[in-house]
């Protein structure tokens, strides 16, 4: 398997992982992300995962708010129970509460669908 590509913006920020997420027995599905800001490397980053029905993001469905600190490498892991039955659903990280604060951070989708084990990069 290849290394992650790691995706930059003029701001500094990276997600370091790509979109990665698996689905537990019980259909938990844990989302982990690494997110640095290279302008800043020791300050934690405040983002949030964004989750919709549409490649849009149009119509979330739910936003979980992430931590990203030092202690923990900036890595995350994030569970998540789908409130939307039997649907493809869009994920994206964002940083702060905006997508265009990191723009090449937030252009990078996955997605989950009950079907599937793990996400897919869209």
């Amino acid at each position: 398997m290849p290394p992650p590509k790691i995706s930059m913006d003029q701001r500094g920020y990276a997600l370091t992982n790509g979109v990665t997420a698996r689905k537990r027995k019980d259909g938990t599905w844990v989302f982990w992300v690494r997110v640095v800001n290279l302008d800043q490397p020791g300050v934690a980053v405040s983002a949030n995962l964004q989750i919709a029905t549409d490649r849009d993001f149009q119509q979330l469905v739910d936003v979980l708010p992430v931590t990203l600190t030092a202690p923990k490498s900036f890595i995350a892991q994030i569970p998540y129970m789908p409130r939307v039955g039997n649907t493809q659903l869009y994920y994206r990280y964002v940083i702060g509460q905006s997508a265009s604060a990191a723009p090449a951070v937030s252009a990078v989708v996955g997605s989950i669908a009950p079907w599937d084990n793990e996400s897919r990069v869209q």
